[in-house]
């Protein structure tokens, strides 16, 4: 895969990264700003665009975040475990085997 202006490997999955979160961001803030309150149950299941818009991008967000891993040993470089609030941005090296993530 070539990358815009010698953008490395690390820096576009960064990016990519940041971008996704951000318009998860933007989905959310928009559902919140449309969503007509539901009268009764709160848990009920609404049909309107902008939360089925938001909630299949988060899924495509945590697929994302999921399917990042070193070449070399194969570990997740933003979930580091099965707990969800365990995470963090991937850096030059695997946080497992130090292995360099750039790729040519």
């Amino acid at each position: 895969m070539h990358y815009a202006s010698g953008m490395t490997y690390l820096a576009y999955h960064k990016i990519k990264f940041i971008l996704l979160l951000s318009i998860e961001f933007v989905l959310i803030t928009l559902h919140l700003a449309l969503a007509k309150p539901h009268p009764g149950d709160t848990w009920a299941v609404t049909n309107e665009w902008h939360f089925w818009l938001g909630l299949i991008f988060g899924y495509y967000v945590i697929y994302y975040m999921y399917t990042l891993a070193c070449s070399e040993c194969g570990y997740k470089q933003i979930w580091r475990s099965n707990n969800c609030m365990d995470w963090r941005m991937p850096g030059a090296k695997c946080w497992h085997c130090r292995h360099s993530l750039e790729k040519n």
